[in-house]
């Protein structure tokens, strides 16, 4: 949820499935419909970023940005992964974003132009991907069961690997004041970590 035009506003992908619908809460009216100018699949996952902008993850391993005050064309799209983005996450503190992929490649970049700056790999693939708040740290959850820790900063540097459950890990979030992050796995258990908080 995002404000716009002084609306409180949802992005989601709708039935034609690269198309990405931005549709108003109160009323329900959709405000305009992103459309990628080239064949890119399925949307994937979905951020509203600030200054205006929706990112939308794709099928074919791009990452598409729109400028909400000119719907009708893309400000960029890069083709970050050779597989479909499984998931991603942007920082708007440090404008930074990190995404994954099936094929467990995850990708660094900066700001709306993503740039990629650096890459790592998961083995077995990822399911989610989170920013801390204070964007230091960036959260990858593996089809390994574990939840591997990199460096908020360009390099995408290893910090930890946490080992706590037994099948992959399908969603986490930081706590905004304090930065505990909770992880949900397919074993149907959830984990909570106070990690590198003074960081």
């Amino acid at each position: 949820m995002f404000s716009l035009y002084d609306k409180l506003a949802v992005a989601a992908s709708t039935a034609e499935q690269s198309n990405v619908a931005v549709t108003a809460v109160d009323g329900g009216e959709i405000l305009f419909t992103l459309k990628p100018h080239r064949t890119v699949g399925m949307v994937m996952d979905i951020k509203a970023a600030r200054q205006n902008h929706i990112m939308a993850g794709y099928e074919d391993g791009s990452i598409i940005v729109w400028d909400v005050r000119s719907p009708d064309r893309e400000k960029n799209a890069t083709q970050l992964h050779g597989e479909a983005v499984s998931s991603f996450d942007y920082c708007e503190r440090t404008e930074r974003g990190v995404s994954a992929s099936v094929d467990g490649k995850v990708v660094s970049w900066g700001g709306t132009e993503l740039k990629q700056t650096a890459t790592a790999d998961v083995k077995g693939g990822v399911a989610c991907v989170r920013a801390r708040p204070d964007g230091k740290l960036f959260a990858v959850g593996g089809c390994d069961s574990r939840i591997h820790m990199y460096s908020g900063k360009p390099k995408l540097l290893p910090l930890a690997v946490i080992r706590a459950h037994t099948q992959s890990v399908q969603s986490l979030a930081f706590d905004s004041c304090d930065h505990t992050l909770a992880a949900g796995s397919r074993d149907k258990t959830v984990s909570m970590w106070s990690i590198y908080k003074d960081s």
